[in-house]
């Protein structure tokens, strides 16, 4: 069954469609909420039919909402309503409505001026000005950059979860840490970066966990 079929051919995004049911008949019955087969289902007065399915029972004041809106005629949000959603969903293959596209994934990307910020001296780059930003709003501070010491010790533990050895640390923080090429001479924070992923160190975080399931 597709993913987007739904279950007993019932589907609750309009009124419409919450009109027009599934296999076992209409979902509600506008002014009659004891003939709906929606307000029996989540008041769960027979015991075949229960929703939500697997979940725990509305309370009392959802259920006594629900059935006061089909008491009242089931009103319904204006939207622009597709005849036959059956059809048109058959012929695009699948149909998004305007309510799921404001959902945030399907806005487009764009680029956003960054916020004014009071202590520009700790901006290096327009990201720090989102974050420094939020962070003068809740009235916090950035930490002071971290040394080497601490730059070392980061990376090799999340790149292969185990630390440099003492000799390792003092070449590096004494910028004496050999480079794995000419071309990555300068600059010790890609250096220290390619060094330790990649080999004979590459891999070895991720592999130690397999060690033990043999």
């Amino acid at each position: 069954m597709p993913w987007n079929t739904p279950l007993g051919g019932l589907k609750l995004d309009s009124r419409s469609s919450l009109l027009q049911g599934g296999k076992s008949g209409p979902g509600i019955v506008p002014g009659q909420p004891a003939d709906s087969l929606l307000i029996k289902a989540v008041s769960q007065t027979d015991a075949k039919l229960k929703m939500p399915m697997g979940g725990a029972k509305l309370s009392d004041k959802q259920i006594a909402d629900l059935t006061h809106c089909v008491q009242i005629g089931a009103p319904w949000p204006e939207t622009k309503e597709v005849a036959n959603p059956a059809a048109a969903s058959a012929k695009k293959g699948f149909a998004i409505t305007p309510q799921q596209r404001q959902f945030w994934s399907f806005q487009p990307v764009r680029k956003p001026a960054p916020p004014p910020v009071k202590d520009a001296a700790c901006v290096q780059n327009p990201v720090d000005n989102f974050i420094l930003a939020r962070l003068e709003e809740k009235r916090l501070k950035p930490l002071r950059p971290a040394d080497k010491r601490v730059l070392i010790r980061r990376a090799t533990y999340d790149l292969i979860g185990l630390p440099r050895t003492p000799e390792e640390t003092e070449a590096f923080v004494n910028d004496a840490f050999p480079a794995p090429s000419p071309r990555l001479s300068t600059g010790f924070w890609p250096l220290l970066i390619t060094v330790s992923a990649g080999p004979p160190l590459a891999g070895r975080r991720p592999l130690r966990g397999w060690r033990w399931r043999k």
